[in-house]
């Protein structure tokens, strides 16, 4: 999103948005265990000694708790960042947990106000170039359509990638 110019809080409220600094695996172990794995990156270095002081411990608090802030913070509901921070930047990893279709209606939209050129139909049929790139899609609606991208919507068919 940075990369093609559309700044953090846009893109979060258009997809309803929300961060995501771990996933938590409920019922991991056996019913009523859970495990967070957290998004930090561990420094890199030669060897990463974060585990030795748990594993001597009586393991009463969790790993991803002795090793990371992030569990904590996902149980307290605490963001990874602050809205004054820098737009994709800030003192914890995060990624995002969005709506799909939103998100595909605002790159749609980006897309369409700088000049992309979107069509839509049902692809039946693939070219390929003999070096076996794709060159052009033919749909049943009677197009025959050759781009310089074509993104693969066809689900589990994987007309295009496959």
């Amino acid at each position: 999103m940075r990369t093609i110019g559309i700044d953090e809080q846009r893109f979060m409220a258009a997809a309803d948005g929300s961060f995501k600094q771990a996933i938590k695996f409920v019922d991991w172990l056996e019913k009523g265990h859970a495990y967070y794995h957290p998004f930090d990156r561990r420094p890199a270095g030669r060897m990463d000694r974060a585990g030795l002081g748990w594993l001597a411990s009586d393991r009463s608090t969790p790993f991803a708790s002795t090793v990371s802030i992030q569990p904590d913070l996902c149980e307290d509901g605490v963001a990874p960042k602050l809205p004054e921070h820098p737009d994709y930047q800030g003192p914890l990893s995060y990624a995002y947990h969005v709506d799909a279709e939103k998100l595909a209606d605002t790159l749609l939209q980006v897309a369409t106000s700088r000049g992309v050129k979107h069509l839509q139909g049902f692809v039946t049929e693939v070219e390929r170039h003999d070096n076996g790139d794709l060159s052009a899609v033919l749909t049943r609606e009677g197009q025959r359509i050759e781009a310089d991208l074509f993104v693969d919507y066809t689900g589990f068919f994987s007309l295009l990638i496959e």
